[in-house]
């Protein structure tokens, strides 16, 4: 932070040098008291009294396991992540304050079931197959204290979104275990239970209509082969990846001193990997 009293310790081309305010000029600044700036070139660490951040965070899980025969099992997992934080400043401090007090609120969660099923075929091959629920909910609410009721800012933006995924992995042995081959795929759709609301205020996103991000086929292939007599492993991979963008990352926003600031991108699109990679491993002992 550069207040006027630094401007004339800063030069008007290069690099400049990073030279705080002493401690006790810190002091008296906060006290909104004249203070000697010798060479300083910034004010560090200024106290915000009325700034505050709060977060509660949840994250649980509950899992089934039922083994049907030796060879046949199934396994059904529910996941809770749910997290809540919430921003709040006011006028007091000495870096750009805003009028009056401020409050931003971000709410997210993500519910997600899933059922699978392993079935080993043989000594030398397991098969698994699952599908995959996920609900996820995005509240954002941004609001200030006004003096003034009828000028005071005041919205929120809620998305809640679906999705379905179905995948199946085949896992090979071959040749007393010394040949390995993994091959996987997954599919995995999404829908938006409801056109993202926006509640008047100033968010950027409203009047204009919606998709859900495209759907995910991903697939993954590896294989190994061991040689024994010398302890060396040859192995080779390929596979794909996707990575949605979260409602954050599309419609997050915030505002401060009344003035709205949008943080997302509706038309984010999502990220899209591939990644290969072959190698020797040798086994010394």
């Amino acid at each position: 932070y550069v207040p006027q009293a630094l401007a004339g310790n800063l030069p008007a081309t290069g690099v400049i040098q990073a030279l705080p305010v002493s401690r006790e000029g810190v002091i008296r600044a906060e006290r909104q008291q004249p203070f000697a700036p010798a060479n300083a070139t910034f004010l560090p660490s200024t106290a915000h009294p009325d700034s505050r951040n709060q977060s509660r965070y949840l994250n649980g899980a509950l899992g089934l396991l039922h083994q049907l025969t030796p060879s046949v099992s199934y396994r059904v997992n529910y996941q809770l992540v749910d997290s809540r934080r919430g921003f709040d400043d006011g006028p007091l401090g000495i870096r750009f304050e805003p009028e009056f007090a401020n409050r931003s609120t971000f709410g997210g969660r993500v519910d997600t079931l899933q059922a699978r099923a392993d079935a080993v075929l043989g000594r030398w091959q397991i098969i698994t197959a699952g599908y995959e629920y996920e609900a996820e909910r995005y509240e954002n609410v941004n609001r200030d204290f006004n003096p003034n009721p009828a000028r005071r800012t005041l919205d929120s933006t809620r998305m809640n979104q679906r999705s379905h995924t179905v995948f199946v992995q085949d896992q090979i042995r071959l040749f007393i275990d010394d040949l390995r081959l993994s091959l996987s795929g997954r599919a995995q759709t999404f829908r938006l239970s409801e056109q993202p609301i926006f509640s008047q205020g100033q968010s950027p996103y409203g009047q204009r209509t919606f998709s859900a991000p495209p759907a995910a086929y991903t697939g993954d292939a590896a294989l190994s082969y061991l040689l024994r007599h010398s302890g060396t492993k040859f192995r080779a991979h390929i596979g794909n990846a996707y990575r949605a963008p979260s409602p954050f990352e599309r419609f997050g926003s915030s505002f401060f001193g009344g003035s709205g600031s949008a943080f997302g991108d509706p038309a984010l699109r999502p990220e899209r990997s591939l990644g290969m990679d072959a190698g020797i491993d040798q086994y010394v002992a």
